[in-house]
């Protein structure tokens, strides 16, 4: 695999940005690079296509990882000092905000290969398999800070940064088995608003807002936020449907803001209660308590 690697490559070397631990020099500084070195093009009259690698990281059936790299062209009338910038790991086509960023980089890059400005090409290799070639053809040696330093990162990091994602599929996983009937959906987006779990059938579109913790400071934008949802949906259906709000939590809050949200038309499901209550999570009930009480952070140990 690393001799293709290298072919994809074209022999170059590589410098590595790690999009998995800071937003930043992810989807946002590889969208960046892309359109300054479309205008730099422009600007030189260069007629060659900014060369452009996808690598996508299979997790399972129809769910990926991926990986960004643009070729830096630096030809000397000596010598050929291109190379490669990779932005590794720096999003998703499953995950709530993973997936937007996924989505606004394809959007970006579609958008220039329709207007043949770039050359792109997609490759899927295995995540562990991409990073450890990366660790051995890195020009630039922080790079093995940066990948190490992600098994020293204590798990409460992880898990503290992927809660939200967490719940949202443990929610998802009910919806599955207790609504048999209808379509169920994990980030959907409508209108532009990004809706974390959907349940359709003939008739009704239920939508479910996930959050772990219910912050005190937020319950009106929690309110705005979900109304907005409701609107996107009557907007895209034509009010052909009709729209239930849930609001699902596990980190409860007081009961005043529990009755301030349902005043609004909005259902809140309380889901301690529902996996208390639900045979779906017998036998999982106490592990899954757990890592909800204790991983994820609500009570301390």
């Amino acid at each position: 695999m690393k001799k293709k690697l290298d072919y994809h490559f074209l022999w170059y070397g590589v410098h590595v940005l790690d999009g998995s631990y800071s937003t930043f020099s992810g989807v946002p500084a590889f969208i960046s690079t892309l359109l300054g070195l479309i205008e730099l093009n422009k600007h030189y009259g260069v007629n060659e296509k900014v060369k452009v690698k996808i690598f996508k990281h299979p997790v399972r059936p129809g769910q990926n990882y991926y990986s960004f790299s643009i070729l830096i062209s630096v030809a000397m009338f000596y010598s050929d000092l291109s190379g490669w910038l990779v932005y590794y790991d720096c999003a998703t086509d499953f995950s709530g905000f993973g997936g937007t960023l996924y989505r606004e980089a394809k959007k970006i890059i579609d958008d220039l290969k329709s207007k043949d400005l770039v050359k792109v090409e997609e490759i899927s290799v295995d995540k562990e398999i991409f990073k450890e070639y990366l660790k051995e053809r890195s020009r630039i040696s922080i790079f093995d800070t940066i990948i190490f330093s992600e098994k020293k990162r204590p798990l409460e990091d992880f898990l503290a940064r992927y809660k939200g994602t967490i719940f949202e599929y443990i929610v998802y996983h009910w919806l599955n088995e207790s609504k048999p009937e209808g379509k169920v959906k994990l980030n959907t987006w409508v209108e532009k608003e990004e809706i974390d779990c959907i349940h359709e059938d003939e008739d009704v579109i239920e939508i479910y807002e996930c959050k772990f913790t219910l912050h005190t400071d937020k319950i009106d934008e929690t309110i705005d936020q979900i109304k907005r949802k409701v609107s996107a949906l009557n907007k895209v259906y034509n009010h052909s449907k009709r729209v239930v709000p849930n609001l699902v939590v596990y980190n409860v809050g007081s009961s005043e803001h529990i009755k301030k949200i349902k005043e609004q038309g909005i259902n809140v499901i309380i889901f301690r209660d529902i996996i208390y209550q639900d045979r779906i999570f017998v036998r999982k009930r106490e592990d899954l308590m757990k890592i909800l009480d204790e991983d994820l952070g609500f009570r301390k140990r």
